[in-house]
């Protein structure tokens, strides 16, 4: 995800990445406190829904996050129509997913709970994200603090009135969106208006930031999905719990860190100089370093940690080793993607984005129903490490392509 250059006034780096770190953390809260809350048998239904609700979300965020953090910087006299037709697309985009949400309560009661809250959880990730765009990070941080707060609230609430259930845990996360508005909505007083104007304004790489997107949460998430239809809910709630130790927390901190990476390899590649490539794969390969020894110290520690963290699933403690796998695959796969983004090769990142998840939906459930589901994970975790080959070679061939100078 890109960072914008101009905007009102400049915010700290720091408090952006706070923001960052903070959503992240609220949303694999959510999923946390349900495996405790709810028990392997309820945790499997609600995982699956919500590696669908994630999807649809990231969907949306590629439609306008990450198009808002690029155009908005540079509207000028027509920013305030345009934020007001970005509200616009981002209500029709929460509107739609609530719809597929609803029809697919038809096969789990727990999408249509999900649909409820989607109109609101899709504005709030649009206003964190305009806020971020006018260099306002204060607004996305209080923004993420009145989620996580009213969130924590109304989970403690229904703990101690032993009110716990599917529809609590996933309106708490829902009323959590809609307070967290409030910071925006007082700051700016949006009305949405159509989104023509906004994607008119963004037709050229609106398509290629919402397919990455989407691929990006559907390489995490599509195998759960894969799992609960192959195999069965329990097992699903299982790969989500070992992607709570050994997934979630690191994918979240990288997240964080590409907030910054990427302005600064834009930056340093817009006018390319003498070893600029490999100056930006390197400092990048330094970020993710210590992500790289947490991962290695969760393999060695993981019947501890699953026995620490959630222990009604330590059958599951296997599936901790290739979900960690994937998960390196991912980290290493981050100087190269701070390079193709740099020097804006959208359609090549997509491009090797949807080779990857293609061979994972192949392999995973094939592997599933002829083998077992750790074997399945070490599939899926294959296939990351095979799109991560496929980004580093695509560098290779950007660094010989900047002449023998580049080095």
């Amino acid at each position: 995800m890109s960072e914008p250059v101009l905007g009102r006034r400049r915010g700290s780096r720091a408090v952006g990445v706070a923001s960052q770190l903070l959503n992240a953390a609220t949303n694999a809260a959510t999923a946390y406190v349900a495996a405790l809350l709810l028990g392997p048998a309820d945790f499997g239904p609600f995982a699956i829904a919500f590696a669908c609700v994630t999807i649809l979300g990231a969907t949306a965020r590629g439609l306008v996050g990450s198009t808002v953090l690029t155009y908005l910087p540079t509207a000028g006299d027509d920013e305030r129509d345009l934020v007001r037709s970005v509200a616009g697309v981002a209500l029709t985009a929460g509107l739609v997913a609530a719809a597929l949400l609803g029809l697919g309560a038809a096969w789990d009661t727990t999408l249509g709970v999900f649909a409820v809250w989607m109109v609101p959880a899709v504005l709030h990730d649009t206003g964190r994200h305009v806020a971020f765009a006018r260099q306002q990070q204060p607004v996305a941080l209080a923004m993420d603090v009145v989620w996580a707060v009213v969130q924590g609230l109304v989970l403690a609430v229904c703990a101690l009135t032993d009110q716990v259930s599917t529809t609590t845990v996933v309106a708490a996360w829902g009323l959590g969106s809609l307070v967290g508005l409030v910071p925006f909505l007082l700051r700016d007083r949006v009305t949405p208006s159509s989104p023509r104007a906004w994607i008119s304004r963004t037709r050229s790489t609106i398509a290629w930031y919402t397919g990455s997107a989407a691929l990006g949460q559907i390489e995490v998430y599509a195998v759960i999905l894969v799992v609960g239809w192959a195999l069965t809910t329990t097992e699903a709630g299982g790969v989500r719990a070992a992607q709570l130790i050994a997934a979630q927390p690191m994918i979240a901190l990288l997240g964080a860190m590409m907030t910054q990476a990427i302005p600064r390899s834009a930056a340093v590649l817009d006018r390319p100089r003498p070893g600029a490539v490999r100056a930006v794969v390197t400092e990048n390969a330094v970020l993710v370093a210590p992500v790289v020894a947490v991962l290695v110290g969760v393999v060695l520690a993981r019947g501890p940690l699953m026995d620490l963290l959630l222990p009604e699933f330590t059958a599951f403690t296997s599936l901790v080793v290739p979900t960690a796998a994937a998960t390196l695959a991912i980290a290493l796969s981050v100087p190269a993607i701070a390079v193709i983004r740099g020097l804006r090769l959208a359609r090549l990142e997509f491009g090797v984005q949807l080779g990857r998840v293609v061979v994972m939906l192949v392999a995973l459930p094939l592997v599933l129903t002829h083998g077992s589901l750790e074997a399945g994970l070490w599939a899926a975790a294959g296939a990351q490490a095979l799109g991560t080959a496929a980004l580093v070679a695509a560098v290779v061939r950007a660094r010989r392509s900047a002449g023998p100078r580049d080095g």
